[in-house]
């Protein structure tokens, strides 16, 4: 073998490695990867905190897994139920098992009902917008006025905490994004103007 062939044949061997590829060529095979249908069902059987359908791509190392999962919920709504203890407890675990480096920036939606025993729902829906850099909340019209006004209570106290706690503090990278801690925030304030069943470890004093 002479030396001419050598960077030929060095070529021919070398190995491929995805995180050589620029960065917004990653950010491509993410979105590929990472469709935004079905959206993310908390109280889905098979979407559980350890068992939650992200694309495959994120399961090769912590750099793709964080990468990937930027994109995953970024483009993805995620659909909260609270309606039952057992689906309140399956959100706060999913909602932590989520991790402080993945951020939604789509759009949530949560409902439940206003009281531990009664048939009064609610449906709240936050959108994050990056480009305002900041969280709105919406509310699904209630038939029954009495219900409505407690509706729109909740819609307001939400947007408050959203403001304070979120928006007020954000680093600009951060600006129109929920990150694990801020979606736990948003649940345990709405289980509190719900009035219903919140879980110990998500108490004042823990939280």
């Amino acid at each position: 073998m002479t030396d001419d062939n050598a960077p030929a044949l060095s070529r021919e061997h070398e190995v491929f490695r995805f995180m050589d590829l620029a960065p917004e060529l990653r950010e491509l095979v993410y979105l590929h990867t990472c469709c935004p249908f079905p959206p993310i069902e908390t109280n889905a059987i098979n979407n559980t905190p350890n068992r939650v359908h992200i694309p495959s791509i994120a399961q090769l190392s912590r750099t793709t897994r964080k990468e990937a999962l930027a994109v995953f919920y970024r483009n993805r709504e995620v659909v909260i139920s609270l309606h039952c203890r057992r689906n309140i407890d399956r959100a706060m675990k999913w909602a932590k098992a989520w991790g402080d480096s993945s951020y939604m920036s789509s759009a949530i939606v949560i409902s439940g009902t206003m009281s531990k025993c009664g048939n009064d729902w609610y449906q709240l829906r936050v959108s994050c917008s990056r480009d305002e850099a900041e969280f709105r909340v919406d509310v699904r019209p209630h038939t029954e006025e009495r219900s409505n006004k407690q509706c729109l209570a909740m819609r307001d106290g939400l947007a408050r905490h959203l403001e304070r706690e979120t928006a007020n503090k954000q680093q600009e990278y951060e600006r129109g994004r929920l990150n694990s801690k801020h979606l736990l925030g948003v649940l345990t304030v709405v289980l509190r103007l719900s009035a219903r069943y919140l879980p110990e470890e998500t108490q004042p004093d823990n939280f």
